[in-house]
């Protein structure tokens, strides 16, 4: 996208945005919102899956569950992120519903959807899959 266009998980409805694409140095980025923590989180990851592939066309058919603990919530985040980015990765998956529970800096959360079938399943266009997660920040 160019000349400022940002594309966001609500275009064309009248809800609350709750991720927007921005220009990043390395690439392409997000910027998630969340009425909570927990919202934060599922709309950072529904963002970053936004990147890999066209999120309408993947079905929330089958679920893994994520336990994970990290020294502070920002570090959460990025492990979160890290982790799902792993199963997309290692199971050849595609995440496309979340849900998270963040108590202090433990995570229990859920992500559902299928195994990637490239017929259906297309890389938005001139994208490559999210890559370092360390240029995470706060507003």
């Amino acid at each position: 996208m160019s000349g400022g266009e940002e594309r966001s998980s609500t275009d064309g409805l009248c809800l609350p945005v709750r991720y927007e694409e921005i220009e990043h140095t390395a690439d392409v980025g997000i910027r998630a919102y969340g009425a909570s923590i927990g919202d934060l989180f599922e709309n950072a990851a529904e963002g970053m899956f936004s990147l890999i592939a066209d999120l309408d066309g993947v079905k929330p058919v089958g679920e893994v569950d994520v336990r994970l603990e990290a020294d502070d919530v920002p570090s959460l985040l990025v492990r979160w992120l890290s982790e799902l980015l792993y199963l997309h990765e290692t199971r050849r998956y595609l995440f496309r519903r979340f849900h998270v529970e963040v108590r202090g800096t433990s995570l229990r959360g859920t992500a559902a959807g299928e195994a990637i079938d490239k017929a259906r399943h297309e890389r938005p266009e001139g994208r490559r899959r999210p890559g370092d997660l360390r240029h995470m920040r706060s507003p």
